[in-house]
């Protein structure tokens, strides 16, 4: 049951939502989504979020409670949608039996299982980038069963792991300096790209949407800099390399 029972109502209206000056209650909903608080907001719903943070844990009767803002996830009418009605932020309440998901054994296997996977598709991606290089002496060589071009494709599989590393680590380090937990990456691998990055499960409520944007935000980010940062290295340790030999019939 994801609805609120009737003194829990009353505890949030009195309790919690009264008291703060920032919301004040027209309706009251039990929707199958959970509790709607419908009505008036007073301040900024940045300013709701913190007084309901401060008040709800509080109180005894909502112990595992959980206070969302939000914009009214109940859809509009026609009537609502002709006259140009936007939906209003209301205040969501779900009962203690909505729990954050868990981290189960069968997705750390498959978590590492994805991750030996992805090592190897990724260095054959990083094979494949010297195959046809030297009039295809590496491809014979691999084929003559020698094992000396893996070692000239190494440096690139790094280089793909590390920003990848980097990338996921940017969204762990932001979820916990946003409060926001999130579950173990699971490399997603490609015979075409070496890895197609990875997905990651949000195990709770974000508290907002700027917490959950900085968190989905900074992968892109760092990996960006670090992509920039290897190009441009990259580009003056071959600033003095001699052309290549032109193809001969």
């Amino acid at each position: 049951q994801l609805q609120l029972s009737d003194s829990q109502v009353a505890a949030v209206r009195r309790c919690v939502l009264e008291p703060s000056g920032a919301f004040y209650v027209l309706s009251v909903q039990q929707s199958p989504l959970g509790t709607i608080f419908r009505g008036n907001l007073r301040a900024e719903p940045s300013a709701l979020l913190e007084a309901l943070d401060e008040r709800a844990p509080h109180e005894a009767d909502l112990e595992g409670v959980r206070l969302l803002v939000l914009s009214d996830p109940v859809p509009r009418t026609a009537q609502q949608l002709q006259a140009g009605e936007e939906a209003v932020p209301v205040v969501l309440a779900l009962s203690p039996a909505v729990r954050p998901l868990c981290v189960s054994g069968g997705e750390l296997g498959l978590a590492a299982l994805s991750l030996g996977a992805t090592g190897l598709t990724t260095l054959g991606y990083a094979l494949s980038s010297f195959l046809l290089a030297n009039d295809g002496q590496l491809l014979e060589a691999l084929n003559a069963g020698d094992t000396s071009p893996v070692a000239t494709a190494l440096p690139i599989a790094a280089g793909i792991g590390a920003l990848l590393v980097l990338h996921e680590g940017a969204h762990a380090a932001a979820a916990a300096a946003r409060g926001v937990r999130i579950a173990p990456p699971v490399p997603v691998p490609s015979l075409q790209l070496g890895c197609f990055g990875c997905v990651t499960r949000v195990l709770d409520f974000p508290r907002s949407r700027a917490a959950l944007y900085d968190v989905a935000a900074s992968g892109p980010y760092v990996a960006l800099a670090a992509s920039l940062a290897v190009f441009v290295v990259g580009l003056s340790l071959s600033a003095g390399l001699p052309p290549p030999p032109a193809a001969t019939d």
